[in-house]
């Protein structure tokens, strides 16, 4: 079974908190995030699914500050430097 995370993110000013479900698929981290608060889980949308691979993150979607937020918390947490993140083209 996979790993649980709980995070605290901050997005326009206000703190929010999110649960990760961790999963390994080939090699890779597979991060399937869940945001505790509606409005905030309506924007991700099906844009919630983010790929560790080493030292670099890869995001689902085109720039968006809501999973730039995210991409922010989850790379602190995983000591990711921001330059390794990645969108999904790259």
């Amino acid at each position: 079974m996979g790993q649980i995370l709980a995070l605290q993110f901050q997005f326009q000013g206000s703190d929010y908190y999110t649960l990760i479900r961790v999963k390994q698929v080939n090699g890779v981290k597979e991060l399937h995030v869940t945001i505790m608060d509606n409005e905030l889980q309506r924007k991700l949308g099906d844009n919630n699914i983010f790929h560790i691979k080493g030292k670099k993150i890869r995001k689902n979607m085109i720039d968006s500050p809501l999973q730039d937020a995210l991409l922010r918390t989850i790379s602190h947490h995983y000591n990711i430097p921001q330059k390794q993140m990645q969108s999904r083209s790259t």
